[in-house]
Order: structure tokens, then sequence, then C-alpha cells
């Protein structure tokens, strides 16, 4: 072997730092360059190449690569503001795959080279350097590379594509330090087998990486694919549940118009059954035979009278509703009836309320077991404050229904016709009105006595209150702040 001199060596580092350098950037994507850093480089890379000339003269090979290892990582995390160890990592892939292309330009250059005999060192090398430079110009501008290696560009990337990449790395680097100086020696057997086992090595660590890069790209490409199959299923629970407030919305809806059909209902059979004209179309006997279901073996009271058309009409449904169940309702009113409305509640939803609060209270009584059936209904004013209670004898809330009521259609009654959908009224009639719903249960064990009353109170508050005897038990389940427990 000869000695091509200290110079050509600078110059030779020099360019496969340079190289070394743009795979870096380009591999990690790097915007930020501007001319006094591409100049800054380039300084930097002449005085490393100095060093390492000098040090491989001077220091165990394996010492000198590592300085020149460790001198560029350092450059480039200066000049990235990359973290050390990652440049480091990233320098390592950088240097092999700028080493690959200098074989793979040394290759094409050997043909011409041995035909056209040019041994000129110089020649050869600007030759070697231009092919080089075109071919990492033309990895990078592959649609794929384009944006550089971006599994690599994440620091938290796949371990073991991690490790084999950098695994390849240090075996080109190792080939390097058995081959530095082989193209002084291109007429050396010793050099020419080296050159040989070079080229299959770094054919097979190119297979290698490039079937773990296209891995990696399908991963990436199925990991997209779920991701984006996960942003569907999100988009389609939000639609689930944009269909689910519909068809909330329309059943609080029908619920409401249920009510007020059947006081509307039972308000033409009142007027058509005091008409004569009833009687000469035969709707009379229709008509009877349809209010049979109404009667039952208790006597049907007079209600006091809110002179409100629509609320005594309701008052009196309900009254029927509850003689078809054997049970009987009263009401009590105080105050002026016609200023709560006006005032506190609109007439139509006062209707409502009194429509689910008493269909409630006829539901539990119907489940319990409970000898005194019976419901009473107060309407207007209680301790300075304007609302509506209704008392009954059935059975008690669940302490789950209690928890839920007007967060969702619950209801401890489902087996016996309760859907819940009452209470989703009330709690927006709530909101409407900044009201106030007290549910009370008592421990009456003789059924003499009413066992729970229900009130809304127009009090400008917005509380939920539950008043129990089992206290003790809800505020032990209870998961929600908006609940107050008292103690009776």
């Amino acid at each position: 072997m000869y000695d091509i001199g200290l110079l050509n060596n600078i110059i030779r580092f020099f360019c496969i730092g340079v190289f070394t350098h743009y795979t870096f950037l380009k591999i990690i994507n790097f915007k930020n360059s501007t001319t006094l850093k591409i100049v800054l480089i380039l300084i930097l890379n002449v005085v490393i190449s100095i060093i390492y000339s000098f040090a491989r003269q001077y220091l165990d090979i394996i010492l000198a690569v590592i300085v020149y290892y460790s001198l560029h990582s350092i450059v480039l995390h200066f000049i990235t503001k990359k973290k050390i160890g990652y440049s480091v990592f990233i320098f390592c892939i950088a240097f092999s795959i700028s080493y690959v292309g200098l074989i793979i330009s040394a290759l094409i250059q050997f043909a011409p080279q041995r035909l056209l005999t040019i041994n000129n060192w110089t020649i050869n090398f600007i030759i070697a350097a231009l092919i080089q430079a075109v071919l990492l110009y033309s990895f990078f501008k592959i649609k794929k590379f384009k944006h550089g290696f971006t599994f690599l560009q994440k620091q938290s990337s796949n371990e073991y594509i991690d490790i084999f990449i950098l695994s390849a790395s240090i075996i080109i680097s190792f080939i390097f330090l058995l081959v530095g100086n082989l193209d002084t020696a291109v007429d050396d057997s010793v050099a020419t087998n080296l050159l040989i086992l070079l080229m299959f090595i770094a054919t097979i660590m190119v297979a290698m990486v490039y079937k773990t890069l296209a891995l990696n790209y399908k991963q990436k490409l199925l990991k997209d694919e779920l991701l984006a199959t996960k942003l569907e299923i999100e988009e389609k629970k939000i639609e689930l549940q944009e269909l689910e407030e519909e068809n909330l919305a329309f059943s609080k809806t029908s619920h409401s118009i249920a009510h007020r059909q059947k006081s509307l209902e039972f308000k033409l059979n009142q007027l058509l059954l005091s008409t004569e004209t009833a009687m000469e179309f035969d709707i009379a006997d229709r008509i009877k035979s349809i209010c049979e279901d109404f009667n039952s073996s208790l006597p049907l009271i007079e209600l006091p009278k809110t002179e409100i058309i629509e609320i005594d009409d309701m008052l009196n449904v309900m009254q029927n509703e509850c003689h078809k169940d054997n049970i009987s309702m009263s009401v009590q009113l105080n105050g002026n009836i016609h200023h709560m409305v006006n005032n506190f509640v609109s007439k139509e939803d006062l209707e409502i309320l009194i429509a689910d609060f008493i269909k409630n209270s006829i539901i539990a009584i119907n489940s319990s077991s409970n000898t005194n059936r019976s419901i009473l209904v107060k309407l207007g004013l209680a301790n300075t404050c304007y609302g509506l209670s209704v008392y009954d004898s059935g059975i008690e809330f669940n302490i789950g229904t209690l928890i839920d009521l007007g967060v969702k259609p619950a209801t401890t009654h489902s087996d016996t016709g309760g859907t819940g959908i009452g209470y989703m009224n009330t709690f927006d009639t709530l909101k409407k009105y900044n009201a106030s719903l007290v549910i009370t249960e008592k421990n009456e064990p003789n059924g003499t006595d009413y066992t729970k009353y229900v009130a809304i109170r127009f009090d400008n508050e917005g509380k939920y209150v539950v008043r129990s005897y089992r206290s003790e038990k809800i505020i032990a389940e209870n998961r929600a702040d908006r609940l107050i427990i008292e103690f009776l």
C-alpha cells in the first residue's frame, strides 16, 4: 500500500463528514439550516478532518474513530439542539448511509476507471464524490424519505427497529475501520478481497435496512388506519349520543303531550255527555262504555277549583285515573293560584307537573301492599313559597333512582309502567324556573299515613334535596354533589 498523503486524507474525511452531516440533517428533517450554520458546519468539518487525520497516525484506529464520531456528534448536537445521546445515535445511522453511498459510488466508478485506466487519485476522488452526492440527493428525493425518517424523528419510536439500525450502522462503521485505506492499494489482493467482502456485506445491509423501513412503513400505515378507525368510532359515538338526546327530547315531548291529550279527551267526553247532539248521533252510549273504566267503589269527591281551566281539567283527569285503581285523591289549595301561574310557573308547565307527580304516585301505590291507598295534592302557597306537593302511600324510591333522577331516565317501577321520562321533564322545569325539588320519605310501618311526598318549590334556589329515614344509606351510595341529603 502507498501513502496518499496527509492532505488527501483530510480532503477525503472532510467529504465523508460533509455527506454524513447532510444525511443527518435529512434524516431528522431539519428545517432551520441558515447560511451561517452551513458555513460553520463546513469549517468544523475541516477542523475535525485535520484532527482525525493526525489522530490516525498517533492513536489506535478504534480510538481515532471514537474521537471522529464524538466530535461530529457534538457539533450536530449544538447545531440541531438535539440531545447528545440522540445525536450520537443518528450520526451512526447517517454515517453508515453515507458510507454505503460511498461504496455504491465506488462500484459505479470502478468499471469506467478500469476501462479508461484512470489512475489519478484526484480525478477518481472527484468523480466518486460527485456520484455520491447525486446518490444521496436522489435518495432523499424519494417520496417515502422526502421528509426524512419519521420513525427516527420520534425519540419514542420502535426500540427493536432502533437497535437493528444501530447494529447495522456499527457493522458498516467496523468495515470502514478495516478498509479505511482501501483506495490506496487497488492492486493489492488482500485489499481487493476486502473490497468484495465490503460490497457483499453492504448489499445485505442495504437490503435489510430497506426491509426494515418497509416493515416500519406498513406498521405506520396500520397505526394510521387504527387511528382513523378510532376517530370514526368516536364520531359514531357522538352521533349515537346526539340521536339518544333527540330520542329523549322526543320522549319527553310525547310524554307531556300525552298528559295534556288525556285532559282534553276527558273534557271532550264531558262536553259530549252534556249535549243532546251526542244522544242524536248515538255517541252517548259509546262514551258511557268508555267511561265505565273510570268508575270505582270509592265515591268521586268534587275537587276544589283553581279557576284555571287547564289545571282543573288535569286534576279531574288524574282523579279519575286514581279511581280506576281504587285510590282516593284529595286536593288542597292555598293562596292565589292565578298569581302563581302569572309569576312563578306557566299553567302549561304546572299542568304537566301535576300529571307527572300524581301518575308516579299511582304507580308507587300500586306497587305497595299499604292498606292506605290515597294521594293528597297541595297546590299554592306553603311557608311563604309557592309550589306543588304530592303525598302518597306508595313504596319508596330505590336509592339508585334517587341519585340518577334528572340525569338519565331512571325509575323504581320499570316493570309496572314507569319510564323515568316524567322526572326528566321535571328537572327541565326546575332548571327553567330555578326551582327546588324536595323528596321526603317517612318510615310508616303501620301503613296508616303517607310514606313520602314530592314537592317542587319555586324558591329561586335550584336545589335537589332528599330527606329520608335512610339518609345514611343514601349518603353511602351517593355519587353526585348535586344531591343534598338531610336527616329527618
